[in-house]
């Protein structure tokens, strides 16, 4: 399991839709721990944002 994935506790798979979906952004050959953390939350608010506002279903 890769080291994001641990520190988000998620799989693989999902760390692969949030770069799909720009939600986190590798660097080089990896991923910086700290500014994936912060683009995950950031994702997590807008996601909870368009949900809380009907936007989605």
């Amino acid at each position: 399991m890769s080291a994001l994935a641990v520190h988000l506790d998620c799989s693989r798979t999902y760390i692969g839709k949030l770069e799909a979906e720009r939600g986190i952004q590798r660097q080089g050959d990896g991923f910086s721990l700290d500014q994936c953390r912060v683009a995950y939350l950031r994702y997590l608010r807008r996601e909870h944002a368009l949900t809380a506002h009907g936007s989605r279903r």
